[in-house]
């Protein structure tokens, strides 16, 4: 094992996805799946609620390294709060009004925005012009109707979210143009949003899901213990293809190495019956917080799982080495998180790996 060589495997719906977006027939959606490293926590080392975090995380760079070999890409959707309390400042594109909070009821991407008690509207404009919503919300008796629209577009959805417990999915269509979606709550209970997906219906693209959560592993990736939880959110998203990025937080805390692999392949398990599943190991850490041999014991776990499903793997680890390597280079900006030029050189061999099934 850690020879970072991609396993033989079928990926039918990823090569079919592609080429409905090559045909201009089809759009195709990629979840990348991960960490505080996913979400671009210090990528310019500069904190992780800054703005340009987000600009300069993995999931941009992924987005353009696949459109710069012609398979068009966008990266333009949110996924959950995945810092925790600081998602207007690390999403812009969000803007949060009285009301609307980072909720304790967590999703794909960990915590759900939630509005229990105002009429105000959660706002998010897209970083390109869109003329399609896909709004994901949890379900359940008790919870609340909301309205979906756009200055500018006549009329609005009204969605009620009083249903038996799930997750929900709304999409509003209207005007291609660079205009806030506005979600107000109506009445009743609560309204908690898990995604919103944006994109122009009528160019065909990948749409590049960026699914960081800061500081969570695969146990909290697998949380079903509610219908609308992080486990039944991941795969509500519908994505064609999951790149699960794992192994820092693992390593960090010590994780059980057969808890870790039991847990890690109950989540490709499950998101199998959605799409095609790959991996990427975590980053290499520095040393005099685990040592690079027990960072090893993980890696060699990953490879075990990924053998037993025959899945590929991009191993970052390998390539890199050490953190202390890596970090001669520049590729760090703190701690065990990557800078611009690592997450970039993860993107690239992301899409490679993608394109090569």
């Amino acid at each position: 094992s850690g020879s970072g060589a991609l396993v033989s495997a079928s990926y039918a719906r990823t090569r079919a996805a592609l080429a409905a977006v090559a045909s201009g027939s089809g759009h195709m959606k990629i979840g990348c799946l991960g960490d505080s490293t996913q979400m671009g926590a210090y990528s310019l080392g500069s904190g992780t609620a800054t703005a340009d975090n987000r600009k300069v995380s993995h999931t941009p760079f992924f987005a353009a390294a696949l459109n710069s070999v012609e398979h068009p890409a966008i990266s333009a959707s949110f996924v959950g709060d995945s810092l925790s309390n600081a998602i207007a400042t690390y999403d812009p594109r969000c803007t949060i009004t009285s009301g609307w909070i980072s909720s304790s009821v967590l999703g794909a991407g960990g915590k759900m925005i939630q509005n229990s008690t105002t009429t105000t509207s959660f706002q998010f404009l897209p970083n390109e012009p869109v003329d399609t919503f896909d709004i994901y919300y949890a379900k359940n008796t008790g919870l609340a109707t909301f309205s979906v629209g756009r200055a500018g577009d006549t009329g609005s959805g009204t969605i009620s979210a009083v249903a038996a417990a799930g997750v929900g999915k709304y999409t509003f269509v209207g005007a291609l143009c660079n205009v806030p979606l506005a979600i107000n709550r109506i009445a009743g209970g609560g309204v908690f949003i898990i995604a919103i997906d944006a994109y122009n219906s009528a160019q065909k693209s990948i749409r590049c899901h960026n699914i960081g959560w800061s500081g969570s592993r695969v146990s909290d990736w697998i949380d079903a213990s509610t219908a609308f939880g992080p486990l039944p959110s991941l795969k509500a998203l519908g994505c064609d293809h999951y790149i699960i990025t794992t192994g820092i937080n693992e390593w960090g805390l010590l994780t059980d190495l057969a808890t870790y692999k039991t847990q890690l392949t109950t989540l490709i398990d499950a998101l199998l019956t959605v799409g095609d599943v790959s991996l990427c190991t975590g980053y290499p850490s520095q040393k005099s917080g685990t040592t690079l041999a027990v960072q090893k014991t993980y890696i060699d776990a990953i490879y075990a799982v990924a053998g037993s499903r025959n899945l590929v793997i991009n191993d970052v680890w390998l390539k890199i080495g050490s953190w202390e390597q890596g970090n001669a280079f520049g590729y760090y900006s703190y701690s065990l998180h990557p800078g611009k030029a690592l997450l970039q050189l993860k993107a690239e061999s992301d899409a490679a790996m993608i394109l090569s099934l």
